[in-house]
């Protein structure tokens, strides 16, 4: 009985098998005209469009009864650059050409070269218009056709019917699986570009930018921070002029490169994809006109002219311009979705707001959390200097510490009245002990991070001196500022304060909070309080 069962299931197997096949060869409108093998139909495992993918310059697509895109038709067009655009075709259609994902027209080209038969065909197979297909022209350079190629969009058992008709005029037609019909059912306007900088071409440009500048709010509320790039280090120089914290300012430029159009404005039914007046949405209307935020990037450009050879630098401009929610979203949504603009207006789409509500505008995020932006190899002189009234004036007024170059890594102590210039000489070497202290200090300033930032001064500051870094010439390298504040616990902080300096007019006042003091600090300023206490 088992063996009898088993011999009905192969027959039913192979009945629904060949029924199928039968369907898909006839399709809906039956066969139609002649030809065997001589007639260009291809034997199982063939490919069925004999296109090369990198020959193929424009391509259009046409949906015809196929859901709710039937009767659709969009261009594919490469650029001289290799970026794909698509455009809808369609009727009162905008002629707006977007930018395709990288991965989405290469993809369905990669499908088309890889179709391959995967039944024999012993007529010429009907596609029906009325149990839907998708038509797709092919041209290469010079709008030259390089095929016609029809698929049906009904599928039984995973597989469809193609054919395929080539620039010689000879029609291929097969069985194929229903890879490609797949890819065809989603529109390609559904493929665009959904990284807004990647969609304007701007990606790889912002990863260079050498200026940005971050703007929210109108009025008592705004708040504004510049950075600028300048010998391949960060600065900021409004509202403050410092080191910028590298990895901030990266932030920046990640939160910029990863902001994702969550919808076209042809996407929520109010118009064709065309410019800002065809999508139905205005400057106005997204409020971008009074943008809640903006953030504008500078990136140099470099050209090479190829006549003179001449090199010409020039600087590319990015604005963003964030307006208002977009529609269908509440104002309380975990992800609300922004209006946005990158080119003033000509191209308005709706942007994940997430994202962009993490850009920080707290100025002191972007301070560097090290004290100096001096490397400590090039200090050679350390002078520590009490707060006036800290200790009796005169000859025993702070301390001075040398590098020796003569046996690196020991410090040698003068005492004595600090003059500007000259790094002095001599003094008596201190031991490995007393070089560390120095040492500490040295690697307090100048590596470790601080635990905090701020642009004013703590409630209940306390000065109690400063610290000046020379180099081998006397040059003064820095100065910095240490003090102390209690907060509401009774906890003290301890502060390094950026002092402004006339040979730097435009530098600003930065406060940097640290748990612990180097203890030579501790010991030659007088500072009475502790970290903790």
């Amino acid at each position: 009985m088992s063996n009898r069962l088993v011999v009905l299931v192969l027959v039913l197997m192979v009945a629904v098998g060949a029924l199928t096949l039968l369907v898909l060869r006839s399709g809906s409108g039956g066969g139609g005209g002649a030809g065997g093998a001589s007639a260009g139909w291809i034997t199982q495992g063939e490919r069925v469009v004999l296109v090369d993918p990198s020959q193929v310059e424009r391509a259009v697509i046409r949906r015809i009864n196929v859901g709710a895109s039937s009767g659709s038709a969009e261009e594919l067009r490469r650029s001289s650059d290799g970026v794909w655009t698509v455009r809808n075709l369609s009727e009162n259609a905008g002629t707006r050409a977007w930018v395709v994902a990288s991965d989405r027209a290469t993809g369905f080209l990669r499908l088309v070269q890889q179709l391959r038969s995967a039944g024999v065909m012993d007529r010429e197979p009907t596609i029906a218009a009325e149990a839907g297909r998708y038509e797709v022209d092919f041209f290469g350079t010079g709008e030259k056709k390089l095929a016609t190629f029809t698929l049906g969009a009904r599928v039984l058992g995973g597989q469809t019917v193609a054919l395929c008709v080539g620039d010689d005029g000879v029609k291929r037609g097969a069985v194929v699986g229903d890879d490609l019909a797949k890819v065809l059912a989603t529109p390609a306007l559904a493929w665009r570009e959904r990284s807004m900088l990647a969609a304007a071409g701007l990606e790889a440009a912002v990863r260079g930018a050498t200026l940005i500048e971050l703007n929210r709010g109108e009025g008592s509320t705004r708040r504004s921070v510049t950075l600028s790039k300048l010998n391949g280090r960060w600065r900021m120089t409004a509202p403050v002029a410092c080191t910028a914290d590298e990895a901030a300012v990266g932030k920046v430029l990640s939160v910029l490169q990863g902001v994702t159009i969550t919808r076209f404005s042809d996407e929520l039914g109010q118009g064709a994809a065309g410019g800002a007046g065809s999508q139905g949405v205005t400057m106005e209307s997204a409020g971008l006109t009074n943008p809640r935020a903006v953030a504008r990037v500078e990136v140099p450009r470099r050209e090479i002219d190829g006549r003179t050879g001449e090199v010409k630098i020039s600087t590319q401009e990015v604005v963003l311009k964030v307006g208002g929610i977009a529609p269908g979203n509440a104002s309380g949504g975990s992800d609300p979705s922004v209006w946005a603009t990158i080119d003033n207006g000509a191209t308005i789409v709706a942007v994940s707001g997430v994202g962009l509500a993490s850009l920080n505008l707290d100025a002191a995020g972007y301070v560097d959390r090290r004290a100096t932006a001096i490397e400590a190899a090039d200090v050679r002189v350390v002078e520590v200097v009490p707060r006036s009234g800290a200790q009796p004036t005169g000859e025993q007024r702070g301390a001075r510490f040398t590098r020796l170059e003569e046996s690196p890594g020991v410090w040698a102590e003068l005492r004595g009245v600090i003059s500007e210039g000259g790094a002095g000489g001599g003094g008596t070497a201190l031991d490995e002990q007393r070089s560390g202290e120095v040492r500490a200090v040295l690697e307090m300033l100048t590596k470790n991070p601080a635990g905090g930032a701020t642009l004013t001064a703590p409630e209940g500051y306390t000065v109690f001196g400063t610290v000046r870094l020379r180099s081998r010439e006397g040059t003064l390298l820095d100065e910095v500022e240490i003090g102390e504040a209690r907060g509401g616990d009774g906890k003290v902080a301890i502060l390094v304060r950026t002092v402004p300096r006339k040979d730097l007019p435009s530098r600003g006042e930065v406060f940097r909070s640290y748990s612990t003091v180097a203890t030579l600090l501790q010991r030659e300023l007088s500072m009475t309080g502790g970290p903790g206490q």
